[in-house]
Formats: structure tokens, C-alpha cells, sequence
């Protein structure tokens, strides 16, 4: 069995292998006690893989790179699991893995965007998917003239080589009902991505604004809630913009904790200020009827999952 011990942020050390299950940290994402307390528990052994270095091989919904592959997988509303991600999994793992889903009183749980953009683009680096490590198709936020700027170049210019899609994950803006009403026409996200323009089409934006009501609800009280975006690049040859194809929204605290609702909030706001280390259970693609607990708090060296009273 072949073991690499990672350091994670409280500087403690855990084990990250495809075979350590009860041996991983109780705070890792992929410890087989924690792991049955998310949705991860919704997908087939196929869906995520992770290899003996690190690495988390996925399968896509919506596949990002062209392939000459006819065997497509798909989800069948018959079976009970789930053999692919779709973006709000996507994101989900992509915050799990960032481990900005854990928070423990120390300055490394002190975040702002450049550190939250920094620890995805880490994470993405070990998650595979079409054997293409996921940073290659991501864009984030990229201030002028940033080593982030040259590489989002990159991606995009590699995106429109291959004709791909590419995954944008940002902040929306600040909720104004004149502009982010039901005749919005462009993505409006925070931060410079190398488009023009991110063109998001009416319906689709109706569609996202009906099916995401508690992050909706939360953006429009002034709350952070991050986007994750498929997007296809285009370029004129004089200026590039992009086409949403899939958007998935999750609420954030002020401390980047996912949050589903106010009280959901409160319960976050309330453990922080208690100084108690805890993890936020994601739920990636599972159904509402899958039970979950609301957080999972440090206890006497193990760990104790909490619900919050409806």
C-alpha cells in the first residue's frame, strides 16, 4: 500500500490514499466516516477514484474536452446512484477539496478571495478528469497583469485550439433587481476572467433564478454566493467572449463556509465565534431526501454530526 502524508492547514498530518479509508483524518474530506455523512455517498465507485499519489479522477455530466469516446456515461433516473457530476458536484468538490468547507480558529482560516482562488486552483491541479488535470479548464479571478492573467490566457487560448468548454468559478456581483432581474443578458460575476463579455441567456437565467431560490434569497440580502459556470469560448480575432452552457450557485459566510439558508448561517456564525472547529457537509448532487447533517463538530479528538431544529 503505498501512502503520502499531506499537511493539512491546522499543520496536522493526515493520510491521502485510495486505500487508507478509517486512516484518513477525521477532517479529510475523503475519511470514510465523514465521507458517509456527505452526498458523496449518492455516486457510483466510478464517479470519483482517487489514485495512490493524490490524484481524484472524476467523470462529467457535461463532458468539457471533445472525445471520439461513444461510451457516454449517464445518470438513469431509475438507478439509485449517481455515475457522473454535475456542477453543483463539481463545485462541492472542488470546495471540499480546497478544504474551504473546514474551519478551526487559526489565522490560515482567515480568508479573502486571492487566498480562497489560491487554494482552488491548488486543488484543482489533483483532480483528473478526460485524464486533463481540472486547472487547465478553470478560469478564476485574475487581477492585471498576474502570473493568474497569463495562465487564464492560456486556458481560454487552449479552450478555442481544441473547441472546449472551460469552468469559471467567481463571486456574483453585489444584487441590484434592475440589473440581475429576469431580463439579465451577461453573467454577472466579480472579476476579470479575460472576456468582454460572458453572455448568459435569458431562459437559462430564469431557469437558475427558480431552481437555486435559497441562494437567490441570500444573494439579494447582500450574501456572497459563487458561481460555477461551463462557459465556450469565442474570439473575432479582436476580442473574446463566452457562452454560459451550465451555471450552479452555493452560498457563502463571511468566512467562505457554504450555507444553505439564515438559520444555517447563524448556527456558522454562532461556532465561529465559539472557537469550534468544525467541517460543513456537502451535498454535492444528491436528492433533498438524502438526510445530511447540517455541520460535523470537532469532539473529544473525534467528531460529532449536528442538525440544526427545523
Amino acid at each position: 500500500m503505498m501512502i503520502r502524508r499531506r499537511i493539512a492547514y491546522s499543520d496536522r498530518t493526515y493520510i491521502g490514499t485510495s486505500v487508507a479509508g478509517k486512516f484518513h483524518a477525521y477532517a479529510c474530506p475523503l475519511h470514510l466516516s465523514t465521507q458517509k455523512l456527505t452526498g458523496l455517498i449518492s455516486y457510483t465507485a466510478g464517479a470519483l477514484e482517487e489514485t495512490p499519489d493524490g490524484k481524484i479522477i472524476i467523470t462529467l455530466r457535461k463532458k468539457l474536452h471533445q472525445s471520439s469516446d461513444t461510451n457516454k456515461q449517464v445518470d438513469l433516473t431509475h438507478e439509485k446512484k449517481l455515475r457522473t457530476f454535475g456542477s453543483k458536484g463539481i463545485l462541492h468538490l472542488i470546495w471540499s477539496e480546497s478544504r474551504l468547507n473546514l474551519w478551526f480558529d487559526h489565522s490560515k482560516s482567515q480568508r479573502r478571495l486571492g487566498i480562497v482562488n489560491a487554494a482552488i486552483r491548488k486543488a484543482a491541479e489533483r483532480i483528473i478528469n478526460q485524464d486533463i488535470p481540472l486547472n487547465r479548464s478553470l478560469l478564476l479571478h485574475a487581477p492585471i497583469g498576474s502570473q493568474q492573467e497569463h495562465t487564464n490566457n492560456q486556458v481560454i487560448n487552449s479552450a478555442l485550439a481544441s473547441k472546449s468548454k472551460v469552468l469559471l468559478i467567481a463571486p456574483l456581483k453585489f444584487y441590484k433587481t434592475q440589473q440581475h432581474g429576469l431580463k439579465t443578458s451577461k453573467l454577472p460575476v466579480t472579476g476579470n476572467f479575460g472576456f468582454s463579455a460572458i453572455f448568459v441567456g435569458t431562459r437559462h437565467w430564469n431557469h437558475l433564478l427558480e431552481v437555486n431560490p435559497n441562494e437567490v434569497r441570500l444573494w439579494k440580502d447582500g450574501h456572497t454566493v459563487i458561481a460555477l459556470a461551463y462557459v465556450i469560448p469565442y474570439s473575432d480575432g479582436f476580442f473574446k467572449t463566452a457562452n454560459v452552457r451550465d451555471i450552479a450557485l452555493m452560498a457563502v459566510s463571511e468566512a467562505w463556509i457554504p450555507i444553505t439558508s439564515h438559520s444555517d448561517m447563524t448556527k456558522e456564525s454562532a461556532l465561529r465565534a465559539e472557537r469550534i472547529s468544525f467541517m460543513k457537509p456537502l451535498r454535492f448532487d444528491a436528492p433533498t431526501d438524502i438526510d445530511l447533517p447540517d455541520y460535523i463538530v470537532a469532539d473529544a479528538g473525534g467528531f460529532l454530526p449536528v442538525k440544526i431544529p427545523t
